[in-house]
């Protein structure tokens, strides 16, 4: 008698143990995705809120969609600004506009220009401008992670000009979807924990507690860090300066750069929608000043002198008129300072506005 042997049994077990072992690695990867999405929006998303300054552009963007419809003026400028204008002052002293300070740390005319059409859209009457010797150096903001995470405001193709002026690098950046802005987070996760850290160790041992973000990502008006510390200067400050021998940060290049470009593409655009530009030079601390190379310091002023004559603009120069004791560090004013600062900025501002 011939035996048959059944040859499809031992396959169709074959089968089912693919099929067994794809879902198990389906599900892990399930699995694995949804264990990330509850580490960005539980643990990623808070930290960027409330513990980090990164979400201070989202926040001017949801700014720039309000509808708010009186006059009013903006001081644009990196956190020389945020933490030196004090707009609440100001609202005191001037009761025809209304005041908004959209300083922004690390904030560059190249990294401003982005925000243009929304700002426009938004109808201020003046921009007050703020640069300082770092404005145009092209050497201030890295990484870039600022332009990733607007990049749900933002489209490129709202201005053709806009290709032109970011290179691949930004436009990577800003062109981010949903999922591409999902798996860059995961570069938060470190510097989060590290924060966790930081609290806990603040809670236990009582160091340094970690400066709050959130109210000074959401205010227009007067919040700034360092309402954060009773010190009235940085302890590490005068070590800092003592030690520091490369000024590469201040460098203005008498040529034109992508930061000057910038720049003068924002006043032709804000000047064509009837909006005023008043430039601010921001104060700056005389003990860093006097270290700065004059060639770097001069390429500035004198382009800076350029721009206001091409265009009629008026010149807030704010660089040198404060003491050393008026500053918390190099770049960021005081208490006192900053009360100082914002009554003259009201007084120079208004004065330049004239008649209205």
């Amino acid at each position: 008698m011939e035996i048959r042997h059944n040859k499809s049994g031992p396959l169709k077990s074959g089968g089912l143990m693919k099929i067994k072992i794809t879902l198990v690695f389906a599900l892990a990867i399930v699995v694995s995705l949804l264990i990330y999405l509850l580490i960005v929006k539980f643990y990623v998303d808070p930290f960027l809120k409330n513990y980090s300054d990164l979400n201070r552009g989202p926040m001017i963007f949801e700014f720039y969609n309000k509808d708010i419809n009186y006059n009013k003026v903006y001081y644009w400028g990196p956190s020389a600004i945020k933490e030196g204008v004090n707009t609440l002052v100001i609202d005191e002293l001037d009761d025809y506009y209304e005041h908004y300070n959209l300083g922004n740390p690390a904030s560059s005319p190249l990294r401003r220009v982005i925000e243009l059409e929304d700002a426009i859209s938004s109808k201020p009457n003046v921009v007050v401008f703020g640069v300082g010797y770092m404005s145009f150096t092209e050497s201030w903001l890295f990484p870039h992670d600022q332009y990733a995470l607007i990049s749900g405001y933002v489209n490129l193709e709202k201005d053709p000009k806009l290709s032109l002026i970011y290179n691949e690098t930004f436009k990577e950046l800003l062109n981010k979807n949903k999922l591409d802005l999902l798996i860059y987070k995961r570069k938060f996760i470190y510097v989060a924990t590290d924060n966790k850290i930081d609290i806990l160790r603040y809670k236990l041992t009582g160091a340094k507690k970690p400066f709050h973000f959130k109210e000074y990502n959401e205010d227009f008006k007067s919040v700034g860090i360092l309402l954060q510390t009773n010190e009235t200067v940085d302890s590490k400050f005068l070590n800092m300066l003592e030690e520091k021998q490369e000024f590469e940060e201040y460098h203005t290049p008498s040529e034109a750069n992508i930061e000057k470009i910038s720049f003068e593409y924002i006043i032709q655009k804000l000047l064509k929608n009837n909006i005023k530009v008043i430039i601010l030079k921001f104060p700056l601390n005389p003990l860093m000043s006097e270290k700065i190379p004059e060639e770097y310091k001069n390429n500035f002023d004198d382009f800076i002198l350029n721009i206001s004559n091409k265009y009629s603009l008026g010149v807030v120069d704010y660089t040198n008129n404060y003491d050393s004791s008026y500053f918390f560090d190099e770049h960021h004013l005081n208490q006192v300072g900053r009360k100082v600062f914002s009554e003259e900025l009201t007084r120079e501002v208004t004065n330049m506005l004239g008649e209205r």
